[in-house]
């Protein structure tokens, strides 16, 4: 398993770490990433009941990585 990750999967699993209230490190995602439920959670996870000091800081993120921004700005018009 990676000792560290591309940075695009450590910003973006630093995210979801937030969204799961877990410590936003390596170690953490690496925990997330092999529980067995992991996709069925994402796939359940309540994103309409997120709360607000999560999405801050998601946003803070996402505003700090520009390499993030370019690939969510891609998904968006494609």
């Amino acid at each position: 398993m990676f000792t560290k990750p591309p940075e695009l999967v450590e910003t973006v699993m630093e995210a979801v770490c937030i969204l799961n209230n877990r410590k936003t490190d390596w170690a953490s995602a690496k925990q997330l990433l092999g529980d067995p439920q992991f996709l069925r959670k994402l796939y359940e996870y309540d994103k309409d009941n997120i709360p607000d000091r999560y999405c801050d800081l998601v946003i803070i993120i996402i505003t700090m990585s520009p390499s993030l921004q370019t690939t969510l700005l891609a998904l968006i018009v494609c």
